[in-house]
């Protein structure tokens, strides 16, 4: 209509005006149709963009009707400048409620999460935070954890490797996985743990961020796996893979100390006998009880394997002469002439012995064994 009026009067230069408010208004709609929030900096933005409509009309107004009044021209920019610091009012309103959305999806996360986690500070390794699942898994309560630091759920041995390990990645941001580690809960009991952490920003102080995964399970399946590549299912005795590393150690050990070390090789004699008099599960207790003995009688360094069905190897270091081997050997023999039971049949087993010296024999593990089996037969 505005458009109109000046078209039909010929005020061709004032046709713009209606045009400039026009679209100056629909921004503002357009404003706050894009928002719907009654925030500062929308509000400040529409009533700007409003104001900047209204300014053409105004002006026009004030001079048709009082010529006499100057207006200043900085007067009709100032809608701009509110306009301007609207627009940026709301840029830091929207930046502000991202923040506050992840804040809150981190701190769900953070609390909810079935695995235990927590926050704390890098200087003092004072716990600043800790969800549901650390209070449930670890047994402290959260004002418990809040008065402790790491010190105080480690073993006294990995403390060291603690402090070393926080010192060393304090700075780096990505994802640092270490362990695993032990873990001590409130009641006693041991866990093994794998820990995940990055460094973060927690109120005002340098601090890090941790998930911790437990892997007690997993830890104790490999310790089974790995003992049973290299123990003897039936006895539990090293095998002859585990043997052979046990007497290599053996032989370097002795050639470092100028002594002498004996690979002994022990059959029980007519073994088959038992077997088939008894049959086969009478002759597995002996065989155990035959392992049993031989490790009661050798010490703590020394070795006895089960290389074979009813053979053993004993690996003896540390000696000064053979006569020391002779003695181990005749001591072996004795703890094996006491008759032994099993399924409540008394049992007679004699063994046959086989000793090779190192270095008098050879200084290969390998050598001296297979010279070792060929003596005892």
């Amino acid at each position: 209509m505005w458009l109109g009026y000046e078209v039909l009067h010929g005020q061709m230069g004032n046709s713009i005006y209606p045009l400039l408010s026009e679209i100056y208004f629909l921004n503002a709609v357009l404003y706050w149709e894009d928002f719907r929030r009654r925030s500062a900096g929308v509000l400040v933005s529409v009533c700007g963009l409003a104001a900047w409509g209204a300014v053409f009309p105004c002006a026009l107004t004030i001079q048709a009707l009082l010529p006499q009044v100057t207006v200043i021209g900085e007067m009709w920019n100032v809608p701009k400048y509110f306009v301007a610091f609207g627009m940026i009012l709301t840029l830091l309103e929207d930046q502000k409620r991202e923040a506050d959305a992840r804040s809150q999806e981190y701190r769900v996360l953070f609390e909810n999460n079935p695995h235990p986690m927590w926050i704390f500070d890098t200087e003092t390794l004072r716990f600043l935070a800790v969800n549901d699942a650390a209070v449930a898994r670890y047994g402290y309560t959260a004002e418990e954890f809040r008065g402790m630091t790491l010190r105080d759920i480690r073993p006294p041995d990995e403390v060291d490797a603690l402090e070393q390990t926080v010192s060393r990645t304090t700075n780096q941001e990505a994802v640092i996985v270490s362990g695993p580690w032990t873990h001590i809960l409130r009641d006693g009991r041991r866990i093994q743990v794998e820990v995940s952490a990055h460094s973060i920003q927690f109120d005002g102080r340098r601090a890090r961020f941790s998930l911790v995964q437990d892997v007690t399970e997993r830890q104790q399946l490999h310790h089974r796996l790995v003992h049973q590549a290299h123990h003897d299912m039936l006895t539990g005795l090293p095998n002859r893979l585990l043997l052979l590393d046990r007497m290599e150690q053996a032989l370097a050990s002795a050639a470092r100390r100028g002594k002498k070390a004996a690979v002994m090789c022990l059959d029980i004699d007519r073994f088959k006998q038992v077997n088939d008099t008894y049959g086969h599960a009478v002759g597995d207790v002996c065989l155990k009880q035959v392992a049993e003995r031989l490790k009661s009688r050798l010490r703590a360094e020394d070795t006895v394997a089960r290389s074979g069905g009813e053979e053993f190897t004993v690996v003896v270091g540390d000696l000064v002469s053979a006569e020391d081997a002779v003695r181990v050997a005749e001591d072996l023999l004795g703890a094996l002439r006491k008759p032994l039971v099993a399924d409540q049949y008394p049992i007679d087993v004699a063994a046959s012995f086989g000793i090779a010296m190192y270095p008098d024999h050879g200084v290969e593990a390998g050598a001296l064994w297979r010279s070792a089996d060929a003596a005892m037969y």
